[in-house]
């Protein structure tokens, strides 16, 4: 069984001026909301099982999901209780006990071609895969350097933007050994180590610690984006997602 986790609990503060109020993983792209365009493109990619992290207006997702999914058996809804004072890392620990099977980890605000994310979880998988983009970065990217043959060996907000070769796009696959030394690595700190942290955090620990590799997904030529400002939002409707259809058609 192949696994997501969605990391949907935050309110998206940097968007109230376009959000009318709603869960940012609610907002409107084209016909369809981030969150469904998510959900449509990993069901696509053969994921049986989705679990959304949700705190923010949890209430209104979880309606949401029955509603438009009403064979909604392949969610699972995790509460993150605290979801006004920790990042996207204190989300992923309240789902630590599904990172054992392995999972596809991503943020919930992100645009990209479905047949990305049929990419991305094609085959067995050792250690993790990370979507990149390699292009100029400035210091809002989260920014990765490799080592040339194909591994991430440095990845942060606060990597030299003109050292770094580019943005890791927030997507990952994890295998089922990555997964379980990530929920072991999250277990063994207390909580207040970590919970305002991006969860790339716990991947590189886990690739220090137990040496598993970090794979690089060049998407570089792929029409994406992360939505986290109100600029990024009107690109994303009138430039991004457009871009994504025609793509699609094609294949």
């Amino acid at each position: 069984m192949k696994q997501a986790i969605i990391l949907i609990a935050g309110k998206g503060r940097r968007l109230v001026a376009v959000s009318e109020g709603r869960p940012k993983c609610l907002m409107p792209v084209g016909s369809t909301t981030l969150l469904d365009f998510q959900i449509q493109s990993l069901i696509e990619a053969g994921i049986d099982r989705i679990i959304l992290v949700v705190g923010y207006r949890h209430q209104v997702i979880t309606r949401h999901i029955a509603s438009v999914y009403p064979n909604h058996k392949r969610f699972v809804l995790i509460r993150n209780p605290k979801w006004r004072t920790t990042n996207v890392l204190g989300s992923l620990f309240y789902a630590r006990r599904h990172l054992s099977r392995g999972a596809v980890l991503l943020h919930g605000d992100t645009l990209y071609p479905p047949a990305l994310m049929q990419r991305l979880v094609k085959g067995s998988v050792s250690g993790a895969r990370l979507v990149v983009q390699k292009k100029k970065v400035g210091e809002e990217e989260m920014k990765f350097i490799s080592n040339g043959h194909g591994e991430i060996v440095a990845l942060s907000k606060h990597l030299t933007a003109s050292l770094s070769e580019g943005e890791f796009m927030g997507i990952s696959y994890l295998s089922s050994a990555f997964g379980s030394a990530l929920q072991k690595i999250l277990e063994s700190h207390s909580y207040g180590t970590f919970k305002n942290d991006y969860y790339e955090w716990g991947l590189l620990q886990v690739h220090a610690i137990h040496k598993m590799s970090l794979y690089e997904v060049d998407a570089s030529r792929d029409p994406m984006i992360e939505i986290d400002f109100p600029a990024d939002y009107a690109y994303a409707n009138r430039y991004t997602y457009p871009k994504i259809l025609k793509v699609s058609k094609k294949r």
